[in-house]
Order: C-alpha cells, then structure tokens, then sequence
C-alpha cells in the first residue's frame, strides 16, 4: 500500500524507509498487516507533515484515496477514506465516504459520530458546483441525517435541517422533497417547540403529503401529528391518528421514509399508542400495544428500539399502579439510553423513573432523578419534558417537607403549560397545587377547589380518566370535610 501511494521504486523505498528507521522516526508495530510502521511519536508525524506545502499533501492523500478505493480490503473503512477525501478536498468523494461513515455509525447505533460524518457530508456536498441535482442531494442528506441529530439530543440541529431542507426543495420546485422536509420540521417542533406549532405543521404537512405515491413520508407525518396531538392533551384524536398509521404500516407493502424502516415506524405507533391509551385508562389496548412494541425490539434488537419499548412499558407499569416494575424497566432503558447516547429518551425515561421512585416513597432518589431528567431535558431542549420532570420534582420536594419550593414550581409548570398550550401537562400541574397546598385556611381551600375543578374540565375533555378519578376522589373528599388524600 505505501509503495502504490509513495509511487517510488521498490528499491529506492526501502532506501528512503531504512534511513528514516535509523533516524529513529519510524518504529514496527504489532499488526495483522505485514511490514507496518508508524512514527514514533504523533508530534513528529505531524511536524513532518504540516511541513509540506499544501498542494503536496491534497495530492498525497488523493494518492491514498485512489490507492484504498482499489484495494477491496480498505473499502470498508469509509471513515479513513473520509478524512483523506477532505483532506484531498475531493468534495464529491468526501461526500459519499462521509455519508457512508454515517451509515455505518447508525447500523451499530453510533448516534453522535454519526451525526458527525453526516456533517462532514453534508458540508463537503455544498463545496461541489451548483446543480439541481446537488440540491436534491442536499435534502435527501438532511432527510437521512435527521435521525442521528434527534436521537443524539441535537433537537434544535434537527429543526434546522428540516428548515435548510424545505428552503432547498422550494428553490428546486420538488414537492415531494418539501413535504419529506415539512415533516422533519414538524417532528423536531414536537420536542422542541409548542403543540400549537406542532399540531399546525403535523396538520399541513399530514394534508399536504396524502395524495403522493410515496406513502412513506404521510406515515411519519401522521404519526408526528398523533405524538402532536398527545402533547396537546388531544388523546382522542391521537390514538384516532396513531391507529390508523399503525394499520396502514401492517401492510406487507408498506413503505417508510429514508434512513427507516416499516418495522421501526410500526414500533413507534405501538409505543406512543400504548402510552397514549395508558393516559385514558385504557390499560388493556395499551398493553396489547405494548406487546407488539416490544415484540418488535425484541426482534430488531437495535438498541433504539429496545428503549422505545422500555419507556412505553414504563407507562403502562406506572399506569396500572405497579411503580417496582415499572422502575425495573425504566432503569433497564436509562442504562441502555446512556450507553448508546440515545439522548432524545434520557430526560423522559429519567422522568418517569424518578415518578416511579415517588410512587414507592424513595423520596430523595425520585429528587435526584427528577432534577437530572429537567437538566437533561433543557440540554436536549424538549420542552415537553422540562414540565413534566417540573411537576413531580416538586411533588417530590413536598413530600421532603419543602411545601414552599413546591408551590412556587407547580404554580410555574402550570402557567407554563397553560400558555404553551400542554392541557394534558397543566392538568397534571393543577392537580399537583391541589396536593401540595395546605389545607388550613379559607384562601388555600378556595387554591384547591379551583385547582381541582380545572384539572377536572381537563382532564374531562380529554379523556384521561385515571387523572380525571383521582381529582374527583380528592374534591368530593375536600367537599365532604374529609381529609385531604396524599
């Protein structure tokens, strides 16, 4: 290999090579590969070569390109052909290895090294000359890159891909790429934006996309409308939405968009439809729901998948009054989450662990998990999840005898969530102020009363039964003079 790349002689090589081992610059390593040397010390490598003048180190690493392409045993290497493509500045190659390097980073579930190589590619791809065919290269990349960024906690990187994308497919008149770019934007607003502005996208985007051919950008666009239309305390019209792109994805001919699959849209369709029927009571369609999530992690065995189900299960635990179990499953999804740097679900896994630690009375640890899942969820920029980790942070603080601190931040999340627009979310805040505000005194029973005739209108219209029962119990208690439930 380096004879091919030095282009010298075999005798005058090993010249060059035996003087330089003399030099002391060059040592033998241990390798499956015969006669590998390496320079004795990085700094000396690269003295040697930032003392080259700049045309002569692009043309020896293009020497090394030429040289790997044809060798079949470096053509799996992308990520070494990547960096001497850039290198080189052979824009073109070093998009290709560098999107391949990214690919390869997703298939072993590399999330952040793979956003990584997508923007080299997508950085390298600008460097080539302008034509419509770059630009639809270019929005496919951002298309693909999508799920690197979300799943590695970038949400506001994967926003503005979507935004670049549909700026791109709008300069080239592409509708189909638009709408692939539409719904990437609207699936990043979810996390990082209101449901209003998220329902208003999904809903564009959702109508926009059902009469294309290509089915498979509608089935994420609908599915992003239901988890929309969850966070917007609609759970009627989400398991409504969700059920029927679950229907549509067990079809043997069903199609996904770029970079997924059938299989891992269908998972989550089964996730959020079994959280979402876990919110309405509706433990029995949850858990078959669950079921078949988990069926399919289990089948996939991608460490992706294996969380989604875990958090799903989680819920449905928490719901059916189970929090030992469900914190099993939570700490089994955390764990895997932290490990593959899955981000997108460390907050709320996190959240829903330090619930299920409340839920057994293991106060301090659920004010441990609590506080990490809100600093988390505000690194990542999931609004969602910074309200909710809010609520039952403070529930727990309430319960570590800190009345004051826990008013203040239910009074906070609930405001929050009313002027966001998280109806769901400020029901479950309403209900908090009614648990943690004191019972003595005319003024804190009207706080209560009004708290829990709020979250009641809510959680009524929503749907959420098992909330909707124990705002009830609590205000028929307040009303009959009982005491107050915990």
């Amino acid at each position: 290999m380096l004879a091919k790349v030095a282009g010298l002689p075999e005798e005058v090589l090993k010249n060059c090579l035996s003087a330089l081992d003399r030099a002391e610059l060059l040592v033998s390593i241990d390798t499956d590969l015969e006669d590998s040397l390496e320079f004795r010390h990085e700094m000396v490598r690269q003295v040697t070569y930032d003392s080259m003048v700049e045309k002569v180190r692009e043309n020896l690493n293009a020497r090394i390109i030429e040289a790997f392409e044809a060798e079949e045993s470096w053509r799996d290497t992308p990520e070494r052909l990547c960096y001497h493509a850039t290198q080189a500045k052979d824009w073109r190659k070093a998009f290709d290895h560098g999107r391949s390097a990214a690919r390869k980073c997703l298939v072993r579930s590399a999330y952040t090294d793979a956003a990584d190589y997508f923007d080299i590619a997508m950085n390298s791809l600008d460097k080539t000359p302008t034509s419509r065919s770059r630009e639809a290269d270019a929005v496919d990349l951002r298309m693909e890159a999508r799920m690197a960024f979300m799943w590695s906690g970038h949400v506001a990187r994967a926003l503005e891909l979507g935004n670049e994308a549909e700026r791109r497919a709008d300069a080239i008149d592409d509708l189909g790429r638009k709408i692939a770019a539409m719904t990437v934007r609207a699936s990043a607003q979810n996390f990082y934006g209101t449901p209003a502005e998220a329902v208003a996208i999904g809903e564009a985007v959702a109508n926009l996309s059902r009469g294309e051919r290509d089915q498979g950008w509608s089935n994420l666009a609908q599915y992003g409308l239901g988890q929309a239309y969850f966070l917007a305390g609609r759970y009627h019209s989400a398991e409504e939405i969700l059920e029927t792109v679950r229907g549509r994805l067990m079809d043997p001919e069903a199609s996904a968009p770029l970079g997924s699959t059938p299989r891992y849209l269908l998972l989550l369709c089964c996730m959020m439809g079994s959280i979402t029927h876990t919110v309405m009571g509706e433990f029995d369609i949850a858990e078959q729901l669950q079921r078949e999530a988990a069926a399919i992690a289990e089948e996939t065995g991608r460490p992706y998948d294996r969380v989604a189900a875990a958090y799903s299960g989680g819920w449905l635990m928490l719901g059916r009054g189970d929090p030992a179990a469900a914190a099993a499953v939570l700490e089994d999804g955390f764990v895997l989450a932290q490990k593959h740097g899955i981000r997108l679900f460390v907050p709320v896994l996190a959240c829903h662990l330090g619930i299920a630690y409340l839920e057994q009375g293991l106060f301090d640890r659920a004010r441990r998990m609590l506080t990490e899942a809100r600093e988390e969820a505000r690194a990542v920029g999931y609004t969602s999840a910074v309200l909710r980790s809010s609520i039952y942070l403070a529930l727990a603080s309430h319960q570590l005898g800190d009345a004051q601190a826990a008013q203040n931040m239910l009074r906070e999340a609930r405001n929050t969530a009313r002027q966001q627009g998280f109806s769901g979310l400020e029901a479950e805040a309403l209900f908090g102020e009614a648990v943690v505000t004191p019972r003595s005194g005319e003024e804190n029973r009207t706080v209560i009363l009004a708290a829990l005739r709020a979250a009641i209108a809510i959680a009524s219209g929503s749907g959420a039964s098992p909330l909707l029962g124990k705002a009830e119990a609590m205000l028929n208690g307040l009303l009959a003079g009982g005491e107050q439930p915990s």
